[in-house]
């Protein structure tokens, strides 16, 4: 790619070993170039990734409900997700469309009677099915680091027919919804996962501080850590509404990709092979491998 280079890549770790050799510590003496400042620079390869996607499964182990074809009856089963908040998603989306869960907070009070069920809707799983391969939104069309930056669920709607105009939902709703339900059922990417990813990952979700990230990195390391939810986020010291807001559609508490780097010796010989496993499918797949 035009720009790029195995400096910026790799950093001074040109053999890419995680370990800092002399030769990556020695100034201008040799290859690679490096400030001999005693530590290792790895370059941007660490905080990388083309193989990232997060499957929209529920605590249960079952598919979330698509908030663009669930029922009025299947929104309440959700704890604390009322009969006004049910009708109102479902009259919501007759009028616009769920790109993400932060439009939950578009949401306006459906009018009482209001018949909110969409036409052709036998069951979840079918409607989700018949248009998962129409359903696109900014987020999943990007593949990117900079879609990150922008925010999904502050585009104004406007007040739709048969709507108050007074939205329904609060962050805290939002925080209880968000590991039950989904906008769309396809598998999702830019997803960073708040259990494992370094500081210089978590600040680039929209909204974050370095004091922010630092504070989930505590949170997630302590007793209490690591998060089981998304929600979980609400409860770290600084979190604020608009910032989960920003980020709820940008982070997991679970991976399914992982890069496994192997290293065999057989008497003065040895290999060495960096691979990386989907487990989302069964049996897990190996998307890539190579020697190093």
């Amino acid at each position: 790619m035009r720009g790029w280079t195995a400096a910026a890549l790799f950093g001074e770790d040109a053999n890419e070993n995680g370990v800092l050799d002399p030769n990556e510590d020695d100034g201008d003496q040799s290859s690679p170039t490096d400030d001999a400042d005693g530590e290792l620079d790895k370059g941007l390869y660490p905080f990388l990734t083309v193989y990232s996607r997060d499957r929209e499964i529920n605590p249960d182990g079952q598919m979330r409900l698509d908030l663009n074809s669930a029922t009025e009856q299947q929104l309440q089963q959700i704890e604390g997700v009322s009969q006004t908040a049910a009708r109102s998603i479902v009259a919501w989306r007759n009028q616009n469309r769920f790109q993400s869960l932060a439009d939950l907070l578009n949401v306006t009070e459906a009018q009482q009677g209001q018949d909110n069920q969409p036409q052709g809707s036998s069951s979840l799983r079918t409607s989700a099915m018949r248009s998962s391969s129409l359903r696109q939104s900014t987020m999943r069309e990007s593949s990117s680091r900079m879609s990150l930056r922008s925010s999904p669920g502050q585009s104004s709607q406007g007040t739709t027919s048969g709507q108050s105009g007074n939205t329904v939902l609060t962050v805290s709703d939002l925080a209880q919804m968000s590991d039950w339900v989904c906008a769309g059922t396809e598998d999702k990417r830019n997803r960073i996962n708040v259990n494992t990813a370094p500081l210089e990952v978590l600040v680039a979700l929209p909204g974050m501080t370095e004091d922010l990230a630092n504070a989930i990195i505590t949170h997630r390391s302590s007793s209490i850590g690591p998060f089981m939810r998304r929600s979980d986020l609400l409860s770290v010291s600084g979190m604020t509404d608009e910032v989960f807001r920003q980020i709820i559609d940008y982070v997991t508490v679970q991976s399914y990709q992982f890069r496994i780097v192997a290293e065999g010796h057989c008497d003065q010989t040895k290999a060495k092979v960096e691979v990386v496993v989907d487990i989302a499918s069964s049996p897990p797949k190996i998307l890539y491998m190579r020697e190093l």
